[in-house]
């Protein structure tokens, strides 16, 4: 495969076809041609601040700001598409915030009742640099999510 997406430099992984896809079908597209329903998706990860495909496999890289011309530039491989999009998974069902900035304390990790927002996701991004993907799981008295909700 010696085409490449965007997405591979963005998160520093390769490009590849959808490992679940049994046609192994590689094609490289412009983001914005992904314009799925995402409404499922936020249901089942209990998350909001996107409303189709390309955001959220935006904000899951951690491009919370990019002009449109920027975007439409933007190209996406099946892999990508797929680790960012709709078959991305929790890795755990624990609250993603670092104990740094949520003040969880000390012990068994707190239960993410859930999903990491948008807006959630850019603050804490913001402020530490490490990105939470968009539907990891967060607790709902954790006093960041708390601040961000009433907001």
């Amino acid at each position: 495969m010696e085409a490449s997406c965007s997405f591979k430099f963005i998160v520093g992984s390769p490009c590849s076809y959808d490992r679940r896809d049994r046609s192994k079908l590689f094609v490289v597209v412009p983001l914005v041609s992904c314009n799925k329903d995402v409404q499922d998706h936020k249901s089942a990860w209990c998350f909001a601040g996107v409303e189709n495909e390309s955001e959220l496999i935006l904000a899951r890289a951690g491009i919370f700001y990019m002009s449109a011309k920027d975007i439409k530039a933007l190209t996406i491989c099946p892999f990508h598409r797929s680790e960012l999009g709709f078959r991305w998974r929790r890795s755990q069902n624990t609250c993603r915030i670092l104990d740094e900035i949520a003040s969880h304390g000390k012990g068994k990790g707190v239960k993410g009742d859930r999903g990491v927002s948008r807006a959630i996701s850019k603050v804490i991004f913001q402020r530490t640099g490490i990105l939470v993907p968009l539907g990891s799981g967060v607790a709902l008295m954790n006093p960041i999510a708390k601040k961000i909700i009433v907001v």
